[in-house]
């Protein structure tokens, strides 16, 4: 089973809306806050999110629970990211 395919499935069992977003490397995403619990599995590359100046880089195989209520932005890493969102609706 492909990787994406197992981290699809994990999400699936947790969440009710899970879909497959790609980033070109260094996009930038707008500062955002997420109202609702929201979870990611990077397939290939690397996220990195900024907590009000507090990092924490994503890579490829590793998941990361985004916390509800906090602002952040988030950068793909220069070779860009694919990576699979878990949300709740």
């Amino acid at each position: 089973m492909e990787l994406s395919e197992r981290f699809i499935r994990t999400l699936e069992e947790e969440y009710p809306s899970v879909y497959e977003e790609q980033d070109a490397p260094d996009f930038v995403h707008p500062i955002q806050t997420n109202t609702s619990k929201m979870s990611v599995y990077i397939t290939d590359g690397s996220l990195i999110f900024d907590f009000a100046g507090e990092i924490q880089e994503v890579i490829a195989n590793e998941r990361f629970d985004i916390p509800v209520d906090t602002p952040y932005t988030l950068t793909a890493g220069s070779d860009g990211a694919i990576y699979i969102v878990g949300e709740e609706t």
